[in-house]
């Protein structure tokens, strides 16, 4: 019996390692994707910048100069619409990856405290010996 509980609680372990393996891959996918998202969030700003040295360009033409106005501040909305939806994401990743660092935290513990003593013993109290005496309530108390 206790053989028994020793491999449950061994593959509840292994089980457990196995989630936290899991976990951990998808924590570092949120990673890489949340780099992923900074780079072309830093791609954009770079692209403003240059946007910017263009229309500051054009200024000097007047004949651009309303069309490129125009047209600048359309893009600005765009750009902060798209940077407000990248934060959005990035902060929705974030907390993802907080959720699953404290459970890998937790399941850690769980792992660790079961690893130690396996499953705990209890200790069931040993039935008096019955003497053979025809009395109910002995019998009773005895069963």
């Amino acid at each position: 019996m206790a053989a028994e509980s020793q491999v449950g609680s061994s593959h509840g372990q292994d089980a457990n390692l196995a989630l936290m393996e899991k976990m951990m891959l998808r924590m570092e996918a949120m990673e890489t994707s949340w780099d992923k998202k900074m780079d072309l969030f830093t791609q954009e700003q770079e692209a403003n910048a240059k946007m910017k040295e263009e229309f500051n360009e054009f200024w000097t033409h007047h004949e651009y100069i309303d069309l490129m106005f125009t047209q600048f501040e359309i893009r600005v909305k765009e750009v902060e619409e798209e940077r407000n939806q990248g934060l959005a994401k990035i902060v929705n990743l974030k907390k993802s990856l907080d959720e699953a660092r404290d459970e890998i935290a937790v399941l850690k513990k769980v792992v660790r405290h079961n690893s130690g003593g396996g499953v705990p013993h209890v200790k069931v109290k040993e039935p008096e010996s019955y003497d053979g005496i025809r009395n109910a309530k002995i019998l009773g108390n005895f069963v």
